[in-house]
């Protein structure tokens, strides 16, 4: 293909190659350096001490990417091996290092890789574990129960530290909660709380708006919106929706979902159910551009007017006038919101918010009538439930980490002496960062203009791992306390929740001139990325304990870049968005690359429960195929190149074990239900495209693998960007 524009300067040029890590026989902890100041070495503790190097790049080893074309030449530096050979011993010897040889060895099936990786990789995977009324199970599903059984352990303890009592005091009410006949009651005070006393409603003239901006502020619960302070204004974005994998609905869902409606309240509402469906598929839309508008010029209706909703949800925080800078989404919100909410009668819209306020409140409200509706909000995945909510210690645990995730993740960190990988993270943080601009600057679509745009950007990232910094200091924790007693043990959990929530809110909403002191995502989701205050942030799930020492990298080093990679790639496709005026071929590749990897997915021949039709995977089929060649770059430069495995008893050489890594780590078992919503409404793809379909398309995994030209993984014609 050809491209516009000249060949950018390399950005972030490495320092005159001279020896970049340390020797191949020192074990992997030694080879993972970070960047240190000119005071020296730092010295942490992962096992043994690690010796902390400047990470200093040379040019090229590893990978020469994904694309065939379309992008500037690069020698090849790596020669890859067959599995079955290796040159010399295993560096990664510990008996963690044979646990997890023993994990990917026993996943792994007989066969050519080449005829279909996900199979070769996943097929015993997914045998060896059989679903329990979950939609699905995944190495993330993992990080989550590992996260919530550490937490429960932790809370049932209990604690001295007077900053954090108030969460373990949230959870000692919650399991010991009765049924007292009262719940009704404790609903209802709650319903008034925010102007929903009507609740159900048959007919009304209330404003949604102020009732739902009131919500927002006193409960956590916001629907339709997710509000954020700034130092210039205010910003809006669509809010997380009940069904966040999907793009639509299913109607297999209606049951359930009228039936737990019904039992709140007492009359049978099936247009609730309609109107979900329509929200999730308003708010699962990709995002548009962001403008910044005054409120005077926010276009609002009768039905629902933006300054009512603010002026409600900040109120005694931030004064809205009509000059107030409001930053949002025209055509999501402006229109779309606006649009549904305005041609829904009122008493619907007021019977939605007193609905999803049930919902996040029916863990702590115990009786029949809150049952369903316990189970439906402590289940993993709305719409199945797994079990988990038969267990009260499991619901109590959520519901903590629900009122405070900051606090809740500080407490793991500190357990799991987090900040001692810190250090190691940051330095995969920077060569992921360098990595991707270097793979893209190598395009010919990237011209040096755009692509100094982009470096700006990257450069200018932050990094967070783990937990708001705020967390870290006592002063901080104490001071949440202030505002209620944190020795609360006589109080409902309701009372307790109701209380911190609103402590949470008021902090959130308070703090743009200061380190986000709150827990950006919730507290139990696995994926790295970037918010929109510019942090690369890494969650708590990112990161497993299940190996120690030098296995604990050799499994998160290839998951970590890729999902660093893949945030950065997000930050690549968002700023291409936002200059598509100056660089309309550029912005017009994506267009490109998402139609013919639709078309290739039609050809692949894979073995699922109905075809895979959905058209809500574009954005992110194009991220990954872009994600994997950077990781795979910024991989090959951490861990060598030399042609040895690292893990005992694997025929595997380096090369071979990373894209092993990326398909264990998107192995997927299914219930059949959620895998047919999955392909055919899923906004992202079924684990076996997710796998198959980006290293189709690399020249990285052929070369490492050696497939044959014309084998189902090696494709003749590819898609390039």
């Amino acid at each position: 293909m050809s491209g516009g524009g000249e060949a950018p300067a390399t950005p972030w040029a490495a320092t005159a190659a001279t020896s970049i890590f340390p020797p191949r026989s020192q074990p992997l902890r030694w080879r993972l350096c970070v960047v240190c100041s000119a005071l020296g070495v730092v010295v942490i503790g992962i096992g043994a001490s690690l010796a902390l190097h400047r990470i200093v790049s040379g040019p090229g080893a590893g990978s020469r990417g994904l694309l065939e074309s379309g992008r500037r030449s690069r020698d090849a530096t790596s020669s890859p091996l067959k599995p079955g050979r290796r040159d010399s011993a295993p560096s990664c010897v510990g008996e963690s290092c044979h646990l997890l040889a023993r994990y990917i060895s026993e996943s792994l099936q007989d066969g050519d890789p080449c005829d279909n990786f996900y199979e070769y990789v996943c097929a015993n995977w997914s045998a060896t574990y059989q679903l329990q009324g979950e939609a699905m199970y995944s190495e993330a599903v993992m990080s989550t129960r590992e996260l919530e059984d550490k937490l429960t352990a932790m809370l049932a303890a209990g604690t001295e530290d007077t900053g954090s009592r108030a969460m373990f005091d949230l959870y000692s009410a919650c399991l010991n909660m009765s049924t007292s006949g009262s719940e009704k009651l404790v609903f209802q005070e709650i319903l008034d709380s925010v102007g929903l006393s009507g609740f159900p409603y048959a007919w009304s003239l209330a404003s949604s708006a102020a009732v739902a901006g009131r919500l927002l502020r006193i409960t956590g619960v916001s629907p339709f919106v997710h509000v954020s302070l700034t130092d210039s204004g205010i910003m809006l974005h669509g809010a997380r929706t009940l069904f966040p994998d999907f793009v639509y609905v299913a109607n297999a869902h209606r049951g359930w979902y009228i039936d737990a409606a019904r039992r709140i309240a007492h009359m049978p509402m099936p247009e609730l159910f309609d109107f979900e469906q329509e929200l999730v598929a308003l708010l699962s839309a990709p995002l548009e551009e962001f403008v910044t508008v005054s409120v005077k010029e926010l276009e609002s209706t009768a039905e629902w007017n933006w300054a009512e909703f603010l002026t409600n949800a900040i109120f005694g925080i931030r004064t809205i006038t009509t000059a107030t800078k409001v930053t949002y989404e025209p055509k999501r919100l402006g229109v779309g919101l606006l649009g549904l909410v305005s041609s829904t009668k009122p008493a619907l819209v007021l019977n939605y918010l007193g609905f999803r306020l049930a919902l996040a409140y029916a863990p702590m409200l115990p009786g029949k009538r809150f049952r369903k509706l316990s189970d439906v909000a402590v289940a993993h995945t709305v719409g199945w439930e797994d079990g988990w909510g038969e267990r009260r210690s499991h619901v109590c645990t959520v519901i903590a980490a629900r009122a405070e995730p900051g606090l809740a993740a500080y407490l793991l960190a500190v357990q799991s002496k987090h900040d001692e990988n810190e250090p190691v993270l940051k330095s995969m943080a920077e060569h992921a960062k360098r990595d991707v601009l270097e793979f893209l600057g190598e395009m010919s679509w990237v011209t040096e203009s755009f692509l100094a745009k982009l470096e700006h950007r990257v450069k200018t990232l932050k990094t967070a791992f783990f937990v708001p910094a705020e967390w870290r200091k006592f002063a901080f924790r104490t001071s949440q306390c202030r505002p209620f007693n944190c020795a609360s043990a006589n109080l409902r959990a309701v009372d307790l929740f109701r209380k911190m929530v609103v402590q949470r809110q008021r902090r959130r909403l308070a703090a743009s001139r200061r380190p986000f002191p709150d827990y950006p995502l919730d507290l139990f989701e696995a994926d790295s990325r970037v918010l929109g205050d510019g942090t690369l942030f890494v969650p708590l799930g990112a990161v497993r304990g299940t190996y120690h020492q030098d296995a604990f990298w050799e499994y998160h080093l290839p998951r970590v870049l890729l999902q660093m990679s893949s945030a950065l790639m997000d930050v690549f496709r968002d700023v291409s968005f936002q200059l598509r005026s100056n660089y309309t071929d550029l912005h017009n590749r994506f267009a490109v690359a998402e139609s013919c990897l639709r078309e290739d997915r039609l050809s692949m021949s894979e073995a699922t429960s109905v075809p895979f039709s959905s058209n809500g995977t574009a954005r992110e089929d194009v991220r990954d195929l872009l994600a994997v060649a950077a990781a795979f770059r910024a991989y090959s430069r951490l861990i060598g190149t030399s042609r040895e495995g690292t893990l005992p008893g694997l025929p595997f050489s380096n090369d071979q074990l990373f894209f092993v890594h990326f398909a264990l780590n998107r192995c997927e078992r299914y219930d059949t239900a959620y895998e047919d919503q999955l392909l055919r409404h899923g906004r992202r793809a079924h684990a076996r495209y997710r796998v198959n379909g980006p290293l189709r398309h690399s020249i990285s995994f052929n070369r490492a693998f050696q497939c044959r030209r014309g084998s189902y993984m090696n494709p003749r014609r590819k898609c390039v960007f």
